[in-house]
């Protein structure tokens, strides 16, 4: 009996020696593994990228791209506080921490894109790409879900992080290239208006319906009395509805709608 119960500890012991050998040997290969040299990463280790484009005003306009590993680049372009190629490389706790971020939020359930009425506010574009999946875009304005938003500020706080190493000073481009390319797209077929307050809307509403066929598209913003609205195009054209509503003592102001490009950076 002695024999049979020194034989099983024995055979015990030895099943969690091979088991600790197995473990200790998987703890080395995993935490001894390096990522890829920077000169050999390329976007299938891309991990995030957040491109925030321009604005009517003087909103800083980025690349931040993050890869395997934690190395990082920014790319400060117009009204950046770093202007230039910058890189550094982030803990792997902070890695981790977006990665958790992300994929608690489930990045990939987001819409590619949220429309937005606001021609003012700077475009943004946040890209992810979780373990065994295609990168993930999602670009949009305001008008976004608060996770998302959320998400851009954890970015945003790498991008304005401490001991950046500049790659590449900051090259001006040449000014009508800038102006070409910020130059914002008019949609002459969508009218942002703001009326008088205590007006009745609805009523001034269907009066210019029935005489130019406007039709609103949607309410801004809840909390800003703006409309975007639309017309009929065979009934007046863009320079003459454009005229009828500046001069109309109903509406305080009245725009023609734009939309920015948003730029990949340099």
């Amino acid at each position: 009996m002695g024999t049979i119960i020194n034989k099983t500890l024995v055979l015990k012991t030895f099943q969690f020696l091979l088991f600790s050998i197995f473990f200790f040997s998987s703890t080395i290969y995993f935490s001894c593994k390096t990522p890829k040299p920077v000169e050999e990463l390329n976007d299938s280790d891309l991990i995030f990228k957040m491109i925030k484009g321009p604005c009517f005003g003087k909103c800083p306009m980025y690349k931040l791209e993050i890869y395997e590993g934690g190395y990082t680049k920014f790319y400060g372009d117009r009204h950046s506080d770093k202007l230039g190629i910058y890189d550094k490389t982030i803990s792997k706790e902070e890695l981790k921490s977006l990665v958790n971020a992300f994929e608690k939020a489930d990045f990939y359930n987001f819409k590619n894109e949220y429309e937005s009425n606001v021609p003012d506010a700077p475009a943004v574009k946040i890209s992810y790409k979780s373990k065994n999946k295609e990168l993930k875009e999602v670009s949009g304005k305001l008008e976004r879900p608060q996770t998302l938003r959320d998400l851009q500020v954890m970015l945003e706080d790498i991008a304005s992080s401490k001991d950046w190493r500049l790659l590449e000073k900051y090259k001006e481009p040449a000014s009508e290239e800038v102006k070409e390319k910020e130059k914002p797209k008019v949609i002459k077929t969508e009218i942002i208006v703001q009326p008088m307050p205590n007006i009745n809307f609805s009523k001034w509403f269907q009066e210019k319906k029935n005489l130019y066929g406007l039709r609103i598209i949607k309410k801004i913003a809840p909390n800003l009395d703006l409309w975007l609205i639309t017309y009929d195009t065979k009934k007046v054209d863009a320079d003459m509805i454009m005229q009828i509503l500046n001069n109309d003592p109903n509406i305080i102001s009245a725009e023609f709608n734009k939309k920015t490009s948003l730029r990949e950076g340099r």
